[in-house]
C-alpha cells in the first residue's frame, strides 16, 4: 500500500488564466452572447425560462471547450466571464441574472 502511494502520479497544479487571457476570454464571451441569446429566442419564442436554459447550455458548451483548449479548469473561464459581467452590469444585451425557478404554466 505504501509503495502504491509513493509511486502514484500527482497531477500538476492547475494552470490559471493570466490577466490578459481573462480579458480575452471575457471579450470573446461578450461577443458570442448575442448570438446565443438570438438562437435561444428563435428556438423558444414565447418561453423565457427555456430561452435562458438554452442560452446557458450554449455558454456551458463554449466554456468546456475553452477550458480544454486553454488547459485550465472550467471555473477559471466562468470566473472571467462573471467578473466581466459584474463590472459592467448594464451592458446592452447582457445580463447577470436568470429566470426565477418556478413551475411551468403548462405541461407537455
Amino acid at each position: 500500500m505504501l509503495a502504491r502511494a509513493l509511486l502514484a502520479r500527482v497531477p500538476p497544479p492547475p494552470h490559471h488564466l493570466s490577466p490578459e487571457e481573462r480579458a480575452e476570454v471575457a471579450a470573446t464571451a461578450a461577443r458570442l452572447e448575442p448570438k446565443w441569446r438570438l438562437d435561444s429566442i428563435r428556438l423558444f419564442p414565447a418561453d423565457h425560462w427555456s430561452q435562458d436554459d438554452d442560452f446557458f447550455n450554449s455558454e456551458r458548451r463554449w466554456v468546456q471547450g475553452e477550458a480544454r483548449r486553454r488547459g485550465v479548469p472550467e471555473s477559471e473561464i466562468f470566473d472571467a466571464v462573471d467578473r466581466d459581467l459584474r463590472s459592467t452590469p448594464y451592458a446592452p444585451g447582457r445580463k447577470a441574472t436568470v429566470a426565477p425557478c418556478k413551475p411551468r404554466p403548462f405541461y407537455d
